[in-house]
């Protein structure tokens, strides 16, 4: 861990369960390494303050103040104290979305217990519906989860929000851990069984009454101990407990809350814990540290925790009768007991002294801010001034500009708006899409071309019928019809658009609040940004247009169809610039009276389609989907390790799309095994179709902003996908990228790096060492739509010749010299077949020009 990593903790405040307890140790042991340890707390509880206090070295309280003012309380304290990154315990649904809105740091979260948000969302009871929409919110917006078994991990990967919601960077288990110094071995013990706990429901203490009762029918002087207090709220519930243990004529001390946890563990004899539901209880831990058996219900984290027999017993909720059995037969064999205390002893030593899980947090938190400053670097951040060579004069050869302007019966503006772009504007072509309505069409055909459109109108819809209506070389340029360009502005976004090679979407500036996006309120330079880039005046070149698409007509007016399209552009790796350029704006004056309406709808479809509000569109930026598609006929054999290499993807924002071409092996029962344990997953059965048949299926059922392909005979390193993404993000001009290649025998036993490098056309048509794997080619989506589907008429070098294609078409080929992609060679190839190099020789003269070269095979023979 790095030195000085500041890293600031925020409670709930409200009690001192086992998660706050387990945060303020991992800082504790923190702090003693190297790091700096602040706390905030949301609310006052007095034991909780007590620990804060020993443990931080700043602790602030929140109590008192609204949501949003402790928002940017936290913000100050980010910013005064230098925190590196934000550990969140228990904090409400509503403050995280205020914190991650206002601190731009990475957010950890650790996870105690599992929650099934699908069945709680369906529940009446209010403050399970709110935990599950907490959860929910936490799966969507932490930078990382960490998970305190791995039950729970497996949970939170299967039953988090599928790709497009934007699940967690990092999910990660590290369990809970326990101060093995402090909690050790008595050296005298007494007959006595206790237990650990808060007293509250959860707990189920009837079951430990229940059992304490049937041990103490066969040992008369027996000791009961719960070392605990009575939760807040919970008081009626302690009396339930007291009535029991009068009808079962029992005396059961009571401690209430105690500092000195482990002096009084030392006092038992066997350590009975009934909760119905748990992560991975600490007391559970402390007991075993202490050398103590365990007694203790299955559920959460306690599998991996206690070895059935070895370290303790786990019994099923509610079974009294079983507990008992399990509580006597360690007071009746106190060598067997105290066999099993060592061993439990053993145990958390070797895998839960809290020392090496604080190390597996440092390293957790140091991961994450890594990412996180990879991705600042990576990524365009909000304010930073843009760099740009001074304007050069436009030159006449440059091509024109297509302005679109969607007009509705506003004649007034109208003509200020045409009037400034005549007197300000050089070298462009003004098309206006109006509708019969418009009161003024013959001045519109005087100023430049007039389409008709008689559907409601729709801003989106208009601008795309004008977007298909320019001239095909030319740039776009958005602009309404209630506003007034300044001189030189046109200079201005030309200048950014050839400084990114048209690989930007441009905005204007304007008066403050007459825009959504603050970045570009009153003059200033050219910045970049992650809001939206507002389409009252808007330059999309031609090359965003080709790879992105169109606007989304789904989007009628107000915010959804600029920051659709903005979060487009982003997920694709584009970066967003608000240039230098002008432009005066009246708000909303086409639609002053159906404004707020309008909103609210747009407001509605816009989280149906991205989970979001559409102001918040930079929590997703540099998150595309990635379709993976993986086609399989009789490869069952091969077939888990393949879906494996995918599914362990360091980027988790992809879906896994299976298509079987008819096998009649075991594959159906290999897929749908995963497909059960991942909801990643699509399948598609075909009766025997081909394989590029089967491919083209695949593809058209994806949804990524990117695809790339996996053989389901091959496998893939884990950081495949996020290292081939990050070469996108580094030249967002290329568009496609592939990696370096490893060639196994089907045993393992040989392997060999393939002879790959930067794409050279001649090279790999006539060096046949020189091989390109294409299945480790990650591509952007419009890829497929320009170079179409594999040609069936040159089986066995399908993919060479689509590779071809698309070089002929012009595409940007990037290469990522690292080994990512493993190729598997086995006699069922049909690469390498005698068929596949007469097909090689025939498309080797179709691309040499005619000109016959003597040579190899285009496949790793």
């Amino acid at each position: 861990m790095k030195s000085g990593l500041n890293i600031l903790f925020v409670f709930n405040g409200r009690s001192l369960g086992g998660a706050e307890r387990l945060a303020t140790e991992v800082a504790g042991k923190i702090s003693a390494r190297c790091g700096l340890c602040l706390a905030a707390k949301c609310a006052e509880e007095e034991r909780l303050s007590n620990r804060m206090q020993k443990t931080f070295s700043y602790v602030r309280s929140l109590s008192g103040l609204s949501r949003g003012e402790k928002a940017w309380e936290i913000a100050r304290i980010v910013r005064e104290e230098g925190v590196d990154v934000l550990h969140l315990t228990n904090i409400e649904e509503g403050l995280r979305r205020e914190i991650k809105a206002r601190v731009p740091l990475p957010v950890v979260e650790t996870w105690h217990s599992i929650r099934d948000w699908n069945t709680w969302h369906s529940l009446r009871h209010g403050p399970l519906r709110r935990r599950a929409k907490r959860d929910q919110a936490s799966a969507e917006r932490a930078d990382a989860l960490i998970a305190v078994h791995k039950t729970l991990e497996e949970h939170i990967r299967n039953e988090r929000p599928t790709a497009h919601s934007g699940q967690a960077s990092i999910i990660k288990a590290i369990p809970c851990g326990v101060d093995t110094e402090k909690f050790t071995p008595p050296g005298k013990k007494a007959k006595v069984v206790g237990s650990c706990s808060r007293i509250v429901p959860m707990k189920n203490l009837e079951m430990f009454i229940r059992t304490a009762a049937r041990v103490k029918a066969r040992y008369e002087n027996i000791l009961f101990i719960i070392i605990g207090d009575v939760a807040k709220g919970d008081e009626s519930y302690l009396r339930q407990l007291e009535e029991l243990m009068a009808e079962k004529d029992l005396d059961i001390i009571l401690t209430h809350h105690r500092e000195d946890v482990g002096k009084w563990l030392n006092l038992l004899d066997v350590f009975l814990f009934t909760s119905k539901s748990e992560g991975m209880p600490l007391a559970v831990l402390e007991a075993m540290s202490c050398g103590l058996p365990v007694v203790a219900t299955r559920v959460g984290g306690l599998g991996e925790l206690i070895e059935q027999g070895k370290s303790g017993f786990l019994v099923d909720v509610d079974d009294d009768q079983g507990a008992g059995g399990k509580v006597l037969a360690l007071l009746e064999d106190e060598e067997k007991a105290a066999e099993m205390g060592r061993k439990a002893r053993q145990r958390i030593l070797a895998r839960y002294d809290l020392k090496e899980i604080a190390q597996k947090y440092e390293i957790l938190f140091e991961e994450v801010c890594q990412r996180a400053e990879h991705e600042r670097q990576a990524t365009f951040l909000t304010g930073k001034e843009i760099d740009l060579p001074l304007l050069q004069p436009l030159k006449a050869s440059e091509p024109k500009v297509s302005i679109i302007m969607c007009v509705s019966d506003l004649p007034q503006a109208t003509r200020r708006a045409v009037e400034a772009v005549r007197r300000y504007t050089e070298n462009y072509e003004l098309i206006f899409v109006t509708d019969k309505r418009c009161s003024f069409p013959d001045w519109l055909k005087k100023e430049g071309r007039v389409i008709l459109d008689d559907r409601q109108f729709n801003f989106a819809r208009r601008s795309n019928i004008g977007i298909a209506a320019a001239a095909a070389a030319n740039d776009i340029v958005l602009l309404n019809n209630d506003t007034e360009v300044t001189r030189g502005w046109l200079d201005c976004m030309r200048k950014v658009c050839s400084h990114f090679g048209g690989n930007v979407l441009i905005g204007a500036r304007t008066e403050p609040k007459e825009a959504g996006n603050p970045d570009s309120w009153g003059p200033g330079p050219e910045v970049f940004t992650q809001n939206t880039i507002n389409m009252f005046s808007a330059y999309i070149p031609r090359r965003l247009l080709q790879v992105v698409g169109l606007l989304d007509e789904r989007f009628i007016y107000y915010g959804g169809d600029d920051s659709d399209y903005s979060l487009r552009i982003l997920r694709h790796g584009f970066p967003l610039v608000v240039s230098s350029a002008f432009v005066h704006h009246r708000t909303g004056s086409s639609f002053a009276e159906s404004r707020f309406p309008l909103q609210k709808k747009t407001e509605k479809i816009f989280r149906e389609k991205w989970g979001v509000r559409h102001t918040e569109i930079s929590r997703y930026a540099r998150r595309p989907l990635v379709s993976v598609i993986m086609t399989n006929f009789n490869y069952g054999q091969y077939l888990a390790r393949a879906i494996e290499s995918i599914l362990g993807q360091s980027y988790p924002h992809l879906e896994l799309i299976i298509v079987d071409d008819g096998s009649r092996d075991d594959s159906h029962r290999v897929i749908e095994k995963y497909n059960a344990r991942d909801r990643r997953i699509r399948t598609l059965y075909l009766h025997r179709q081909g394989y590029a048949r089967a491919r083209d299926a695949g593809l058209a059922m994806s949804n990524g902003e990117f695809f790339t392909e996996q053989d389901a005979d091959d496998f893939s390193d884990e950081h495949r996908i996020e290292r081939s993404l990050q070469e996108f993000w580094r030249d967002p001009a290329l568009d496609m990228v592939y990696t370096g290649s490893l060639i196994s025998e089907d045993d393992f036993k040989t392997t060999r790096p393939l002879d790959t490098g930067p794409w050279d056309k001649e090279k790999y048509l006539n060096d046949e060492r020189f091989w390109v794997a294409t299945s480790s080619i990650l591509a952007r989506r419009f890829v497929y739509r320009k170079v179409g589907a594999y040609d069936e008429d040159y089986l066995g070098v399908m993919d060479s010749q689509w590779l071809l294609r698309a070089d002929s078409l012009g595409l940007k080929f990037g290469y990522l010299p690292e080994v990512l992609y493993n190729y598997r060679r086995h006699k069922r190839r049909v690469a390498g077949t005698v068929r596949a190099h007469l097909m090689w020789e025939k498309l080797r003269l179709e691309y040499a020009d005619g000109k016959r070269i003597e040579g190899g095979c285009r496949c790793p023979a």
